[in-house]
């Protein structure tokens, strides 16, 4: 397992409960048990894009008033890197044809044994499936091989909400900024793992 290397996937979207809401943006990012890299490190290899939203709901993509507003609830950063349009927006099939790329190109993601990771099985990884299916483009990921980062979280450290806080916090953390949530969300599943099984 420490020889693999796995995937944090996170997504930001205009919708909870339809598989095929909205795309904000969409993030991941690799990285191997039993190794310390330090978060920013992380940050810089890792995939990451924003997605135009008024393209998708065009095309059908549904959204939640609820939603909406708790995005307008947020932090001026996570609203600029998630929730408002800007000029760098591309369409969704840009963004997952990028990504299938960046996982076969730029990572030694393992299709038969590296795991995705993500925080709930209900929520990043069923819409991601169904954004591959809405652009016809075969996932790069093995469906087999997604896991709970929350669960664990909790099994290792005995907490019950899937949180941890590492030695050392990040200063430059945007909560719901995806590829910041990914990037610590690897390095808090490596700080748990190197704490417990290293020598």
């Amino acid at each position: 397992m420490t020889q693999l290397t796995h995937i944090v996937v996170d997504i930001e979207t205009l919708g909870v409960n339809d598989v095929n809401t909205t795309i904000l943006s969409i993030a991941a990012v690799p990285f191997r048990f039993g190794e310390v890299v330090p978060y920013g490190e992380l940050i810089k290899t890792g995939f990451y894009r924003k997605l135009n939203a008024a393209d998708q709901l065009k095309r059908g993509r549904s959204k939640e008033r609820s939603t909406v507003e708790w995005w307008q609830s947020q932090s001026k950063e996570a609203q600029q890197n998630g929730f408002l349009p800007t000029k760098d927006d591309v369409t969704i099939d840009q963004a997952l044809r990028e990504l299938a790329h960046w996982v076969k190109t730029q990572t030694d993601y393992d299709f038969r044994n590296s795991w995705i990771w993500c925080r709930g099985l209900d929520f990043d990884k069923p819409k991601v499936d169904a954004a591959y299916q809405f652009v016809g483009i075969e996932t790069p990921f093995n469906m087999w091989r997604w896991r709970d980062i929350r669960t664990m979280i909790d099994v290792l450290t005995g907490s019950n909400n899937g949180k941890y806080i590492m030695d050392n916090e990040p200063d430059n953390f945007v909560a719901h900024h995806c590829l910041h949530d990914a990037a610590h969300d690897a390095a808090v599943m490596q700080e748990i793992y190197n704490k417990l099984y290293s020598e």
